[in-house]
């Protein structure tokens, strides 16, 4: 074989082994141009797991003196790819550049797939159509993702460890950088997600509780707009509580700050009283055109002190907290919105996209977006949220360790809830334990963590507010870790109150942490702060003038039926579509 391919090959492995926490010698790489060097690629002391690229030649695919897995071959467990009986054409590029199709995808019954077991559905994805190769029978192949009523990924077990095949022609890359064209793209990002499944299932497969996992399921519902009021057009806080109150579940309120004095005690008393189940966080400031996507820092970092400012007199006013996570208006935000946020205290914020309006092309790749949340900008966790339309998509990112977050806005409710309840009844129904929480809960407690001796983990968090909980019946030692390029600022970490010790490098932030069986602590990462700030001030009276306008215009049509819905027309967003 080519072997600048091998070293293309090799390296996109690497970037599997770095991504899901591994020593780079985990995991052996070989390729084959025939069965007996397919075996002896694969065996190793102590059954090392290994990938191996097999040649789509006419020997390989139709094996006629061997039987193909000999019933005494020592591996571990083994990935095999490529041989496929027919090469993408070169023209097409890699996997994921073809055109975008409707495909019937059909998830087995095991438990390999987690919250996708048994899942049927249909996604739009960019992939060619394929067949299985020659060598693969009905005996001893058992399939594990069907795609168009095709074998895409198969497995063989053995008593000296677990076979998959793969039919794919080449390992995805998810350290490459990608296009901002194909990042806006949901079929490209979708295929991109649905490639890198058959990676999950060896690795887990593989090496169980050593490689990066999350270890708890998160769900919330956001619901955009809302101020505290009995009822903002076709959303009733006591309403909602009411029509699921069979159902576990959470809803955050995405709470215009600007909305702070127009709260009712009725409604107040509503959330003070069900705060698991009801809660509030910040979405914009104003809520005015593109308000977070301007490139101007300070004026950003006002805004979202004013936002903070407000938002402590709703508390002092009705008692009801608004935690400090940002919904960006519009799902537009800049660079310096995400610095500002970060500046002025916020824990994280959540986006229908994570793409920033001045994202340029090779800044995110799809390593990056796998993780609960991104956090390329300057270490600060952007969480993606989506529409409830179809709840394998979210099956998808429980899968991959993503939390489970919704996006809708009253009109969702117009159908007195049955919409809602038939999407949160379909979740509940997952294969694994979802916990529902508020939406500042999942942020504190969202991480990854993977095992590194008895007794002994290591655990990736996100937000400078952390929540570690040892659910265990033993003594563990953690080893937490943050990435936090601006280490300059940090003033203190403190560990439930208490400094403690940390360390620096590379990047990241790491301490050391111990906690008895069924106990929990927090960390907080804490900055320096500016010894003086700007005056808060809500902008002049023209632009104060302009802001009550719209918001008065949006409450008139949001509480008025027929504006609602002539609005919905003329925007064209009924039927909206799912969108990774």
């Amino acid at each position: 074989m080519d072997p600048s391919r091998q070293n293309e090959q090799a390296s996109r492995l690497r970037n599997f082994i770095r991504y899901f926490g591994l020593a780079e010698n985990g995991v052996r790489f070989g390729q084959a141009t025939d069965w007996a060097s397919a075996w002896d690629s694969a065996g190793a002391p102590a059954g090392t797991p290994g990938m191996i690229e097999l040649s789509a030649n006419e020997f390989m695919a139709r094996p006629t003196l061997r039987e193909f897995l000999p019933p005494n071959a020592p591996h571990g467990d083994i990935f095999l790819f490529g041989a496929q009986t027919c090469p993408p054409d070169p023209g097409q590029g890699s996997f994921g550049r073809d055109t975008a199709r409707s495909c019937e995808i059909q998830f087995s019954n095991d438990r390999h797939w987690g919250t996708l077991q048994g899942l049927s559905t249909q996604w739009d994805l960019c992939l060619k159509p394929f067949q299985l190769p020659a060598f693969v029978s009905p005996k001893g192949w058992h399939p594990l993702l069907t795609i168009d009523g095709t074998p895409w990924f198969l497995e063989r077990k053995s008593d000296f460890g677990t076979v998959f095949l793969w039919n794919g022609p080449e390992l995805p890359d998810i350290g490459q950088p990608l296009k901002r064209g194909h990042l806006v793209e949901r079929e490209r990002l979708l295929t991109h997600l649905v490639t890198v499944l058959p990676f999950f299932v060896f690795f887990r497969n593989a090496f169980g509780a050593r490689i990066w996992q999350a270890p708890v399921n998160f769900a919330n519902l956001i619901i955009d707009d809302p101020p505290v009021r009995e009822q903002y057009g076709y959303f009733s806080p006591a309403r909602h509580l009411e029509a699921l109150k069979d159902q576990p579940h959470a809803t955050t309120v995405a709470f215009i700050p600007w909305n702070w004095g127009r709260s009712t005690a009725g409604a107040a008393a509503i959330f003070r009283s069900n705060q698991a189940r009801l809660s509030l966080c910040v979405h914009g400031c104003d809520h005015t055109g593109r308000e977070f996507a301007s490139p101007d820092q300070v004026a950003l970092a006002a805004k979202c002190r004013l936002a903070l400012q407000r938002v402590e007199q709703l508390r002092l006013l009705t008692g009801v907290p608004c935690v400090p996570v940002m919904v960006f208006p519009q799902g537009q935000f800049s660079r310096a919105a995400v610095a500002a946020v970060q500046e002025t205290g916020f824990l994280a914020a959540v986006d229908s996209t994570r793409l920033p309006v001045d994202l340029h092309d090779n800044e995110i790749s799809i390593s990056d977006l796998l993780h609960p949340a991104v956090t390329i900008y300057g270490g600060f966790p952007l969480f993606r949220r989506r529409y409830p339309h179809d709840f394998s998509i979210s099956a998808l990112d429980l899968f991959l360790g993503r939390p489970a977050l919704f996006v809708e806005h009253h009109g969702y409710f117009e159908d007195d809830h049955a919409s809602c309840r038939q999407f949160i009844s379909a979740l509940n129904q997952l294969p694994g334990r979802i916990v529902w929480a508020p939406l500042d809960q999942i942020v504190r407690r969202s991480c990854m963590q993977r095992e590194l001796s008895p007794g002994c983990y290591e655990v990736l968090f996100y937000s400078r507010d952390f929540m570690l909980e040892n659910s265990s019946d033993e003594t563990r030692t953690y080893l937490l870790k943050k990435y936090e390029p601006r280490i300059g600022l940090i003033e203190t970490v403190l560990a439930n109150g208490t400094p403690t010790d940390y360390a620096f490098g590379d990047g990241w932030l790491r301490l050391s942490l111990q906690l008895p069986a069924h106990a929990s602590v927090t960390v907080q990462v804490r900055e320096r702060v500016p010894a003086s700030q700007p005056l808060i001030t809500p902008g002049s009276l023209p632009y104060r003038a302009a802001v009550w306008v719209r918001r008065t215009l949006c409450d008139l049509r949001d509480n008025q039926p027929w504006l609602f819905h002539l609005n919905q027309m003329i925007r064209g967003q009924r039927g909206r579509k799912y969108t990774e």
